[in-house]
């Protein structure tokens, strides 16, 4: 099969989740059918490496925008209310015209946009299957739960675009694809959409396997720290339930680790409190090794959290919040501790800091869990099952 991925993001720079989607995507993908691939947005001197990495892949375009341009003049491709969504973004008519001229030229069988800006770019090809990945519903992005008047009224803002860009191009794809059930039947109410289909996150298990934790009671969270969700996560957790943790565990670290964090991050370290903010490290692996617990407390936000994914595959135990189990085979007090109250939260982690039996019966269980059912290979096969599928009709 010949497939066309159009994406926003580096894949080798697997530091969020859609880059770690891709990249097992592209890995999986390339070994079985014809991969083609233009990226839209600059990595530098990055396409060198991508070429070793993927020497399967023929890269198109490389940074289609590195140049930024954008263009106004008029087009009948979009009315007016079309121009008003993706004025937001910016649009470029050259690389517009430049992905149907590679579709003219090869043939694509499939063509999987990534990101819901770029529909715009794809939603009208011919003659193949159109997929967005739209990775998870706008509606739930957590806007009524923002604390403040200003960020409520921004993530409106951006929720209110991304439902347009569902609406007008979007669901004019033949598929769309979402990371969890929830998150499928939730655009399904809006869009009407009538192929929208759950391709759940994976994780590496050969880069994410057991192994012997430090010796420091170290609590860790993962993520990139830009991110606004895991902003108010750790805000959350430094603010309302690491205090209740240091009344019993008085030599607990807490470690947040994930690339860009904000200044509202780094000002959460301290030494009095254990806080480290490590910012961007080597290898994630390394520190979830050496961590003992695991948390995912987050407060907003959807789709499957790959942090909790990598701690189980590590054979970490795992405390998290319910919103951040959308799309998790959890099973409560056995794969993780589900909590939602600060007492409870701080609760669970210090009846894991104070058992090491503990910790190991309930890493075990969460690593059978990721064996069973987030292998990446299973995942990839649904998709390709679920585009034969749409061929036939």
């Amino acid at each position: 099969m010949k497939i066309l991925l159009c994406i926003d993001k580096n894949p080798l720079l697997a530091n969020d989740g859609l880059t770690i989607i891709i990249l097992n995507w592209l890995t999986i993908l390339s070994k079985q059918h014809e991969i083609f691939v233009v990226t839209v947005q600059p990595h530098g001197n990055d396409q060198e490496l991508f070429q070793t990495h993927f020497p399967r892949i023929t890269l198109l375009d490389w940074a289609a925008l590195s140049d930024k341009e954008t263009e106004t003049s008029p087009s009948p491709v979009f009315n007016k209310f079309d121009r008003k969504i993706i004025d937001y973004y910016g649009f470029n008519y050259k690389l517009h015209s430049a992905i149907a001229y590679y579709h003219q030229s090869h043939s694509f069988d499939t063509v999987i946009t990534f990101g819901l800006w770029l529909t715009a770019y794809t939603f009208n090809l011919k003659n193949t299957i159109t997929v967005c990945h739209a990775i998870d519903d706008p509606l739930t992005h957590g806007w009524p739960k923002q604390h403040s008047l200003l960020r409520k009224l921004k993530t409106l803002k951006i929720t209110f675009i991304a439902m347009c860009e569902c609406l007008r191009f979007g669901r004019k794809h033949n598929m769309l694809l979402t990371v969890t059930d929830e998150n499928s039947n939730a655009l399904h109410k809006y869009t009407r959409h009538p192929n929208i289909v759950t391709i759940k996150n994976g994780v590496d298990i050969d880069t994410f396997k057991p192994s012997t934790e430090g010796d420091i009671p170290a609590v860790i969270f993962t993520g990139t720290m830009n991110y606004p969700p895991n902003i108010e996560a750790v805000q959350f957790f430094t603010q309302e339930v690491w205090p209740i943790i240091q009344q019993t565990n008085h030599n607990a670290q807490f470690w947040i680790v994930g690339r860009d964090p904000t200044q509202e991050v780094l000002a959460l370290a301290t030494e009095e409190n254990n806080i480290v903010v490590t910012g961007e490290v080597a290898n994630i692996a390394d520190s979830l090794a050496k961590a003992w617990v695991s948390v995912a407390p987050m407060v907003v936000g959807t789709g499957i959290k790959n942090k909790t994914l990598e701690a189980w595959a590590m054979a970490k135990p795992v405390v998290t919040t319910t919103i951040a189990t959308q799309g998790l085979k959890t099973l409560p007090d056995q794969n993780c501790f589900i909590r939602d109250s600060t007492t409870e939260i701080a609760s669970c982690i210090n009846k894991l800091l104070s058992s090491k039996p503990l910790r190991e019966e309930m890493g075990s269980k969460a690593r059978e869990t990721v064996e069973q059912h987030y292998l990446w290979h299973s995942h990839v096969e649904k998709l390709i099952n679920a585009i034969n599928e749409r061929k036939k009709k």
